[in-house]
């Protein structure tokens, strides 16, 4: 706490990240969906090369393209959550995805539809609530 009372306002917002998002909120709109495009962009050029990595060097692996259409899928489907406002914050959303990721993969090769199983009841239960 002592620190952070010598460091000056600006120097602690732009610590905890206001000033990045103050300065994205005065750009055109135009240049935020650029920016929004190219971070979605880069995201999906690492899941294809995650998958592309898994194929080419585990013995012709699919789970990594099985991984990668499933996240793409599901970041749609919590884009639809939340531009329905089924999903109240941003907060909420970020819960659901880091949810659906570690299920996505925390049960390994051998069990992995066990993990999507459990990820399917859970936003069935988010639609019935």
């Amino acid at each position: 706490m002592i620190t952070i009372y010598h460091v000056s306002e600006h120097k602690y917002k732009s610590v905890i990240g206001e000033g990045a998002v103050q300065s994205f909120n005065k750009m055109k709109k135009g240049t935020q969906g650029a920016v929004k495009g190219a971070i979605i962009g880069l995201s999906y050029l690492i899941l294809f090369a995650y998958a592309w990595v898994l194929y080419k060097y585990d013995d012709k692996n699919k789970m990594g393209v099985i991984t990668s259409v499933s996240v793409a899928l599901m970041d749609i489907f919590n884009f639809l959550l939340y531009s329905s406002e089924m999903v109240d914050s941003p907060a909420q959303v970020v819960g659901l995805l880091i949810i659906n990721r570690v299920l996505m993969v925390v049960l390994g090769q051998d069990y992995w539809i066990y993990g999507y199983v459990m990820l399917y009841l859970l936003y069935g239960f988010v639609f019935v609530f």
